[in-house]
C-alpha cells in the first residue's frame, strides 16, 4: 500500500505501482477474484444484488422517461427537474442507486415490488 505514488501529468492525476510490485498486485487480483468475488457459495447472493439494483435503475429510469417524479426522494427531484440532458438525470439515478446503504437497497426493492409495506421516506432514512 505504501509503494502506491500519486503522480500528476497535464493535470491528470493517477496511482502507479511500481514494476517490481505489478506482479504480486496482479496476484492478490486473482486470488480476490477467486477466493472473494467468483466464490461458488456467494453466486445466488451476488445474483440477488445484481437483481436489486437492475430492477431499481430500471423503475426510476422508467420514472424519468413517465417523469414520475413522485417516485424519487425530494433532493434528487429538484436534481431530476433541472437537469438539461436525458443522461444527466440516468446520472441522478445511478448516483441515487450507489449512494444507498444495502438495506435501503432491499428496503427500497421490497416496497418496490410489494412484498412489504411503507412508504418510501421510511427507507429513505438512510438515502443520501
Amino acid at each position: 500500500m505504501q509503494a502506491v505514488s500519486l503522480v500528476e501529468d497535464a493535470g491528470v492525476a493517477y496511482f502507479t505501482v511500481p514494476e517490481k510490485l505489478v506482479s504480486e498486485v496482479g496476484m492478490l487480483k486473482q486470488l480476490t477474484w477467486f477466493y472473494v468475488i467468483d466464490r461458488p457459495s456467494l453466486a445466488i447472493i451476488q445474483e440477488g444484488q445484481r437483481r436489486v439494483i437492475r430492477t431499481l435503475f430500471e423503475s426510476y429510469r422508467e420514472g424519468i422517461e413517465k417523469e414520475q417524479y413522485r417516485l424519487f426522494p425530494p433532493g434528487y427531484v429538484e436534481r431530476l427537474e433541472v437537469a438539461e440532458t436525458d443522461p444527466a438525470k440516468v446520472r441522478a439515478v445511478i448516483d441515487l442507486i450507489a449512494g444507498l446503504t444495502e438495506a435501503a437497497a432491499v428496503q427500497i426493492y421490497q416496497r418496490l415490488c410489494g412484498h412489504t409495506t411503507g412508504s418510501l421516506l421510511g427507507a429513505a432514512g438512510q438515502l443520501p
